[in-house]
C-alpha cells in the first residue's frame, strides 16, 4: 500500500504570498515619483488557483492538481470493476460496508504518516469537523441514496444525461460560493468533456433497454426529481468541502466524512431494524398464529447485510473499496485544493472513459467505437483547459 499512500501525497499544495507584504518596503517610500517606480517593479505573485483562472481562461497555474485529478477516476473505476458481481447485498449496505472498511484505511493512513489531528481549540480539523460532517452527509449519506433511486427510476440513459450537467452546476456554486470565476473558453472545455464522458458512458447502452419504458409518468417524474436533489447535494458537500478544508490533509478530510456516515448509516440501519422488530411484535400479538414476518423480511433486506458472500468476495469488496473509497477521494481532495471546483468535478466525472479500456485489460471486454470516440472528446477537452 505504501507506493499508492505516496502518490496519493505526493502533490503539496501552493500557497500564494500575500500582495500587501511585497509593497511594505515601497509603502515606506515619501517620494511619490518612486513609489510608483517601485510598484512598477514589484514581482506580484499570483493569486491562488482555486480562487481566480489566468487570462484567457487558461489553468496553467493549477498544473499540480491536474495529475490527482485525472488518477482519482481512474481508481474508482479500478475498483468498481472489483465490486462488479461480488457484492450480493443492497445498495445501502454496500453503502456502510464501504464506509466502514474505508475508516480503518484513513485512520490506518494517518498513523502511518503521523498526520493524527488533535482537535484542539486552534486545530484545523475542529474548526473543519462540523461543516464535513453536514458535507458527508450531503453527498455521501442522502447524495447516494438519492442516486440510486434515481437510476432504478430513470434507467442509465436518462441518469447519465442529468448527472452530466454536474460540472455545469458545480460551476455555479464556484461562482457563488466561492468566488470563483468561470470564462467562455473554459465552459467550452467543460462542454467538451461532458460530452465525451456521455459518448462513451452509453456506448455500451446503444442496443439496450432503459428499462423504465413501461414505467409511469409519476415514476419518472420522481425519478428526475431524485436526480436533481442528488446534483444540489453532491455539489454542494463538494463545494463545503473545498470552502473548509484548506488546513487539513487528505486523510484527516476523508476520516471525518467517511467516518460520520458509517456512524450515521448505522444509526439509519439500526432504526429501521428496530422498528421492523416492533412491527412484527404488534402483528403477532394482534393476530395469534399469523405471522406477517415473511412480508416483512422482504421489505426490510435493504439494510440486511448478506450472507452468502465467500471470503473471495469480501476480498474483492474491500479492494474495491480501496480504489473507490481511498485512493480516489485522496486524490480528489488534493486536486480540490489546487484548482476550482467546476474544473475538478469535471475531470472526476472521467471514470466511464477509463472503464472500457481498464475492463479490457483486467478482463479482455471489447472496447466499443463509440467508447474510443468518447474518450478522445473528451481528453481533447483536457488538453484544451491547458492551451
Amino acid at each position: 500500500l505504501r507506493p499508492i499512500f505516496l502518490m496519493s501525497i505526493g502533490c503539496v499544495a501552493l500557497k500564494p504570498t500575500s500582495f500587501s507584504n511585497s509593497l511594505t518596503f515601497s509603502h515606506r517610500v515619501h517620494n511619490s515619483k518612486s513609489l510608483k517606480l517601485r510598484r512598477k517593479l514589484v514581482i506580484r505573485p499570483s493569486t491562488a488557483p482555486s480562487t481566480l483562472l489566468l487570462r484567457g481562461g487558461s489553468l496553467l497555474n493549477t498544473v499540480p492538481g491536474l495529475g490527482p485529478a485525472l488518477l482519482s477516476p481512474a481508481a474508482s473505476a479500478i475498483g468498481f470493476i472489483f465490486w462488479d458481481k461480488n457484492w450480493r447485498g443492497s445498495a445501502f449496505s454496500l453503502n456502510f460496508v464501504k464506509n466502514v472498511i474505508v475508516s480503518f484505511f484513513f485512520a490506518g493512513a494517518l498513523i502511518w504518516t503521523g498526520t493524527i489531528p488533535s482537535f484542539g481549540a486552534g486545530d484545523a480539523a475542529n474548526v473543519a469537523f462540523w461543516p464535513l460532517v453536514l458535507s458527508a452527509l450531503c453527498g455521501v449519506v442522502i447524495g447516494d441514496c438519492t442516486a440510486i433511486g434515481s437510476l432504478k427510476r430513470l434507467g442509465s440513459r436518462r441518469y447519465l444525461l442529468i448527472d452530466c450537467l454536474k460540472p455545469a452546476l458545480a460551476a455555479l456554486f464556484g461562482v457563488v460560493v466561492l468566488n470563483e470565476r468561470v470564462t467562455l473558453r473554459l465552459a467550452g472545455s467543460i462542454t467538451a468533456v461532458v460530452g465525451g464522458v456521455y459518448i462513451a458512458s452509453t456506448a455500451k447502452l446503444e442496443n439496450e433497454e432503459d428499462g423504465v419504458v413501461q414505467a409511469s409518468a409519476y415514476s419518472i417524474g420522481i425519478g428526475y426529481l431524485l436526480a436533481v436533489l442528488h446534483l444540489l447535494l453532491d455539489t454542494a458537500g463538494a463545494a463545503l468541502t473545498k470552502k473548509v478544508c484548506g488546513g487539513l490533509q487528505p486523510f484527516q478530510i476523508g476520516l471525518i466524512r467517511f467516518g460520520s456516515s458509517a456512524i450515521m448509516l448505522a444509526a439509519i440501519g439500526g432504526t429501521a431494524a428496530l422498528w421492523s422488530r416492533a412491527l412484527v411484535a404488534l402483528s403477532n400479538a394482534a393476530k395469534e398464529g399469523s405471522s406477517p414476518e415473511s412480508k416483512i423480511e422482504k421489505t426490510r433486506r435493504w439494510y440486511e447485510m448478506p450472507t452468502d458472500m465467500s471470503k473471495d468476495n469480501w476480498r474483492a469488496i474491500a479492494i474495491g473499496t480501496f480504489f473507490v473509497t481511498f485512493t480516489g477521494p485522496s486524490l480528489f481532495y488534493i486536486s480540490l485544493s489546487k484548482m476550482p471546483l467546476a474544473v475538478v468535478t469535471t475531470l472526476s466525472c472521467l471514470g466511464p472513459v477509463y472503464e472500457p479500456f481498464l475492463s479490457k485489460a483486467m478482463r479482455g471486454t471489447p472496447i466499443e467505437p463509440k467508447a474510443v470516440l468518447g474518450a478522445a472528446i473528451a481528453f481533447l477537452g483536457v488538453a484544451s483547459l491547458y492551451m
